[in-house]
């Protein structure tokens, strides 16, 4: 909650960025992607962005956000007190969408990367296998498990 006005604050920055690009070029294809720090139904994404959910329905001006098909089926990337949160997202801009000459989006290609030795075993069994918890070494990856969409040619 501390730190919401500046995800929005960035949300915002992002926004004028894409319509930047997308004065000089309007059929530019985008792709956002990170650890936006909430997921895709919180105020900076599904607000501030604007992003559209479904891929059929997405505005010219519009990023569709590949993953929250998954936040809805209760998955995510990140866990916190035994709950996966979807706080890591790729978008495309609707051109990625639509036009099929030259590289694209596949669709339902949105994908969380999980495999046993990614996570953790023992007190935090599922857990993303991180590095360090604490200055304990665990020899680990990451706190996020990795996320990754298709794109075709």
């Amino acid at each position: 909650e501390k730190s919401e006005e500046k995800r929005i604050a960035a949300a915002t920055k992002l926004n004028a960025i894409k319509y930047s690009i997308l004065q000089t070029e309007p059929n530019a294809k985008i792709i956002v992607m990170g650890d936006f720090n909430d997921e895709p139904t919180n105020t900076s994404i599904a607000e501030t962005l604007a992003v559209s959910c479904n891929q059929n329905a997405t505005a010219k001006d519009q990023f569709f956000n590949a993953f929250c098909a998954l936040d809805n089926a209760e998955k995510g990337s990140y866990r916190y007190k035994n709950t996966w949160e979807m706080l890591d997202q790729i978008m495309v801009s609707s051109a990625l969408l639509t036009d099929t000459t030259g590289i694209h989006f596949k669709k339902n290609s949105a994908t969380i990367k999980s495999e046993p030795w990614m996570l953790q075993t023992g007190k935090y069994e599922g857990y993303p296998l991180r590095t360090y918890v604490g200055k304990t070494y665990l020899n680990g990856y990451s706190d996020h498990l990795p996320v990754y969409i298709i794109l075709q040619n």
